[in-house]
């Protein structure tokens, strides 16, 4: 099969951005032939070279570092059935939606450079709204036989307004498949096409044999960029919180502006360990020293950091209404607490806290179980064959 893939994001290994669309393309090249068009955003040169000035400011607020692409190769053959192009959207600010004018001229661009290979799309596949849904909406005029999807990142309710323009010209109408990052993000689409969860995969290396063990004294931890939206410190107050305190200690796996929050706090009857960025292939060594994830964030499309402390059987807690909801189910794999609630958190705790080892072990092998569904192979090949039967 011919994969054509959009896709505004596509970081090199070395790039911190998140790397979901590379994990399904190394997949899919396994077996098929795919060509991915990196549509990056291409500013005015003075607006880049201010970009560049408040990188710092821009990797507080989005908590990933800003990346331009310019003057990078155009071209790049990952593997022999992989390959990676650079094509540019030209935009006079950071949030213009890509109009029709340009869609068609980026379009065109793609048209011309598989031409030349004789690469004609059995699928068409886009990731994020802009500018990749009207790219493909031209391209689905050139190549009427193939089948298009687009996966959404953004929670629609923070777009109203292109979502209901996009509706009202019946774009995704033209769509055979729409893919969402998480359950909360179907719920809040206005459209009624056929909608299905693309959730990511994690790497063969996190599910290899584990026999978890609970900790008398327990161990917390939280691995992410230590941002506001991610309320790292909610963590400390739910502790705080709790009167017959039996954790050991937190430990924060990051790095970011909440970072001199964290370091005021002092003399506490539990441990604070700051141990800044780790690799990813470092994580399930390091999973293995904790019993409990913690991240309740807000606006959190799927985050892979949760089903790999899953994998390891860690007893973990996420927000409800975001990215895991749905993954993680309440009591059973894990916990759900609303975004950034210490107080919920503290019950939580309180909770895991009074049990006994059979009922934290029966929890952590559920998650184990359900981790086991979402390796990078299995996610892979299940999009695919959604779309394949869209």
């Amino acid at each position: 099969m011919k994969i054509l893939v959009i896709t505004p994001i596509f970081p090199k290994k070395h790039e911190t951005l998140t790397k979901v669309v590379n994990s399904f393309c190394e997949e899919w090249s396994k077996e098929n032939t795919v060509e991915v068009m990196h549509v990056y955003s291409k500013y005015p040169d003075w607006l880049e070279y201010i970009l560049l000035k408040i990188s710092n400011l821009i990797l507080n607020f989005r908590g990933h570092p800003l990346y331009l692409y310019s003057n990078k190769i155009k071209s790049e053959m990952i593997n022999n059935n992989l390959s990676k192009n650079l094509i540019e959207f030209k935009k006079k600010y950071p949030t213009e939606f890509i109009s029709s004018k340009k869609a068609i001229k980026i379009s065109s661009k793609i048209t011309e450079l598989i031409s030349k290979k004789s690469f004609v799309p059995d699928v068409i596949i886009g990731h994020w709204i802009n500018p990749s849904i009207l790219i493909i909406n031209e391209l689905k005029k050139k190549y009427p036989s193939s089948k298009t999807a687009i996966t959404i990142h953004v929670d629609p309710k923070r777009l109203d307004h292109v979502y209901k323009n996009l509706t009202f010209k019946k774009i995704f109408n033209n769509f055979n498949f729409v893919g969402f990052r998480s359950k909360g993000f179907m719920l809040n689409f206005p459209g009624n096409n056929q909608m299905h969860l693309c959730p990511s995969g994690i790497p063969s290396y996190f599910f290899s044999p584990v026999d978890k063990k609970f900790n008398k004294k327990m161990k917390i931890c939280f691995v992410g960029h230590l941002a506001k939206r991610k309320f790292p410190d909610s963590i400390i107050k739910a502790l705080l919180l709790i009167k017959n305190n039996n954790f050991q200690s937190v430990s924060f796996y990051g790095d970011g502006p909440q970072l001199n929050k964290i370091k005021k706090y002092k003399k506490l009857s539990f441990y604070i360990n700051l141990y800044g960025y780790i690799a990813r292939k470092k994580l399930p060594s390091e999973f293995d020293n904790h019993d409990i994830f913690i991240m309740i964030s807000k606006k959190e499309a799927f985050g892979l950091v949760y089903l790999e402390a899953m994998s390891r059987g860690l007893i973990t807690i996420a927000a409800e209404n975001e990215g895991m909801d749905g993954i993680i189910v309440d009591n059973i794999n894990g916990f759900l607490v609303p975004a950034g609630d210490y107080i919920k958190l503290s019950k939580v705790l309180e909770l895991i806290q009074s049990m006994s080892d059979n009922e934290k072990i029966k929890i952590s092998k559920n998650a184990i179980k359900t981790a086991k569904l979402y390796s990078n192979n299995q996610v892979a090949n299940q999009y695919l064959n959604n779309i394949h039967n869209a």
